[in-house]
């Protein structure tokens, strides 16, 4: 079978300011775009249906705001991270209530080539932001965000500062009682940042779940884990239906069980 990136016959070679970005075509899809950050797979975006969502990851993210939300209430969710804007596109084309949506983007390039050839479009709801997301967290007011999602990289990694417990500490200032945070890790065998990282929100939060392919879990390759953090109780097990079908089906842990991935890892912090 042909993947996204194998059926492409048309692209878009720039440098940004960060990285060399590369948009192709999917054949199979004639609307769909795929947009690479140094070669790798950054964002997928279908111009005419923003509905459509290609990355597991990305599901699962949609599947834990729908879950814990009220669609037809005011939604308010900040994210960490621009990429295609996927995500925020998708909020705001399937939400019956509100959205208010910031965006926090570091690279300015990358935000006019996703607006030029993405056909991205900000407005009152949906605002884009440059500069570094810790940064821009710390100017916020206390419970001004229903929702956070975390979803920056530096090639396939997370920047530290974007991990720590104090990070952490700061995600909870923003988000209102009960609001949800939500972050995308990769991560591979023998999963030492993903313990530390279940340790670190272990210990800020009352629920934290983790939904991954399952050969993640048992060290058979790397992967994305997207980690869904809160103090009100998360839904796992209408969570777990929605991961169990599509092309990619998930394993959900649930709080148990991330506590049994994270084991006797310690926390993340700021370096001294």
């Amino acid at each position: 079978m042909m993947t996204a990136v194998e059926a492409a016959t048309e692209s878009i070679d720039v440098r940004t300011t960060y990285a060399r970005a590369t948009i192709e075509t999917d054949c199979s899809r004639p609307a769909g775009r795929m947009l690479y950050l140094d070669d790798i797979e950054c964002s997928y975006v279908d111009l005419d249906d923003p509905t459509h969502l290609e990355f597991g990851y990305v599901k699962r993210f949609a599947d834990v705001i729908e879950l814990t939300t009220d669609p037809t209430e005011l939604l308010r969710v900040t994210h960490l991270g621009g990429g295609g804007l996927t995500l925020p596109r998708y909020l705001a084309a399937t939400r019956r209530g509100e959205t208010r949506q910031l965006v926090y983007e570091l690279d300015d390039a990358l935000l006019d080539l996703v607006r030029r050839e993405l056909g991205a479009r900000t407005s009152a709801r949906l605002r884009v932001k440059l500069g570094d997301a810790r940064a821009r967290l710390q100017r916020r007011s206390q419970d001004s965000a229903d929702v956070i999602v975390g979803d920056a990289f530096h090639g396939r990694v997370v920047p530290a500062h974007l991990l720590s417990a104090e990070f952490v500490g700061l995600v909870r200032r923003v988000l209102r009682p009960g609001g949800v945070y939500l972050l995308n890790l990769i991560d591979g065998p023998p999963l030492r940042l993903a313990r530390s990282h279940a340790a670190t929100l272990l210990q800020a939060f009352n629920d934290v779940v983790i939904a991954t392919d399952p050969d993640v879990l048992r060290g058979k390759s790397s992967g994305n884990l997207v980690f869904a953090a809160s103090d009100a109780r998360l839904p796992v097990d209408r969570l777990r239906t929605r991961a169990a079908v599509g092309r990619s089906p998930d394993r959900v842990l649930d709080y148990a069980g991330v506590l049994a991935l994270a084991g006797d890892a310690k926390p993340l912090h700021d370096p001294d």
